[in-house]
């Protein structure tokens, strides 16, 4: 049901729940996430400090298929580990929880805005910053995997198995399938089967925000799940290498963006063992990401040919490229043709 609005019943009582938790009658509550496939995001202002209301939708608005409610609690398990592992460490930052409500499944939380962009609007003029934050957000990602690889903060809240089984079914696995088939699948198990810390599972550029004199800042947790740390580092990879694409910027740039990304989050990670595990994955990995924003659910629109780079995931699926420089190379050699 929904009030003549427009807005469901869930939202109505989130949005009241703000206003009880606040105190404040009167809280304006601006959505800025009317094109989501996902949830409801609302910018609300509240003593003249801005926040934001975020209510996960037991149904995606684009895909015909449930999620667990719970989810609510991984994202705050998420958001909260990441802060604590990277409290003081200047390179990145999630905003902060003032509040939740469980039984809507809606999270208020600090705006984390101001000063920073969302790296997905990042213009060929800003592509340093691509550099800087991305390897900054490596290290992050890398010290909070490694905090989270053990104790309390890997508690399975019991709804993970549908919401793992929904990401990877759902979100990665389609684009891969589609230009490798059954071939694919073996990756696929590892991807999905390895389950060694927390991760994001969502480390693409519209999460990620960035700023000239801000520490990075990263969003949307609802995903965060115990898994592979792999999966993360293979997404950020693959979302460099999508911007750098996308503004145009030579391949050879790439190369140096990705290996300080590699560099960094091992920093982060600082366990060598545990490096040369993940170094045996991350191509193949890689390739099903690169696929995943290119031929899967929700498609990045790119002015590039399109199986050239159908052919590098192929080879990456297959084990054929296994250094960041092949990438590279291989886009060099199409430019030539």
């Amino acid at each position: 049901m929904s009030d003549k609005s427009g807005l469901s019943d869930q939202v109505l009582a989130a949005m009241q729940g703000v206003k009880s938790f606040t105190r404040e009658k009167e809280v304006q509550f601006e959505e800025i996430t009317s094109n989501s496939n996902f949830n409801y995001l609302y910018k609300c202002k509240i003593n003249q400090q801005q926040y934001f209301l975020k209510v996960l939708m037991a149904a995606p608005k684009a895909l015909k298929k449930e999620l667990p409610a719970e989810r609510v609690l991984g994202e705050i398990r998420g958001i909260n580990t990441f802060n604590i592992t990277n409290k003081g460490a200047r390179n990145a930052l999630a905003p902060e929880v003032i509040s939740y409500d469980e039984e809507n499944c809606a999270l208020l939380l600090s705006d984390i805005g101001g000063g920073r962009f969302n790296l997905a609007d990042l213009e060929n003029k800003n592509t340093p910053l691509l550099a800087s934050e991305s390897s900054r957000l490596a290290l992050a990602t890398g010290r909070w995997h490694s905090m989270a690889r053990h104790g309390s903060e890997i508690h399975d809240f019991g709804y993970e198995e549908d919401l793992r089984a929904f990401i990877f079914q759902s979100l990665i696995a389609p684009g891969i399938k589609e230009i490798c088939g059954d071939s694919a699948d073996s990756v696929l198990g590892r991807m999905l089967n390895t389950r060694e810390c927390l991760i994001h599972s969502d480390l693409w550029a519209k999460n990620i925000f960035v700023g000239e004199t801000k520490d990075v800042a990263l969003i949307d947790f609802e995903g965060c799940i115990v898994g592979d740390p792999c999966f993360d580092l293979s997404t950020l990879l693959a979302m460099s290498l999508y911007k750098i694409l996308d503004v145009g910027e030579p391949l050879s740039y790439w190369e140096s963006v990705a290996n300080s990304i590699l560099k960094n989050y091992f920093s982060g990670l600082n366990d060598p063992a545990w490096k040369s595990d993940i170094m045996k994955r991350i191509y193949p990995y890689l390739g099903v990401m690169i696929a995943c924003r290119l031929f899967g659910p929700f498609p990045y629109v790119i002015n590039i040919n399109r199986e050239p780079i159908a052919n590098i995931c192929r080879s990456l699926v297959a084990g054929e490229i296994s250094e960041i420089c092949g990438i590279a190379d291989y886009f060099d050699e199409i430019a030539c043709v």
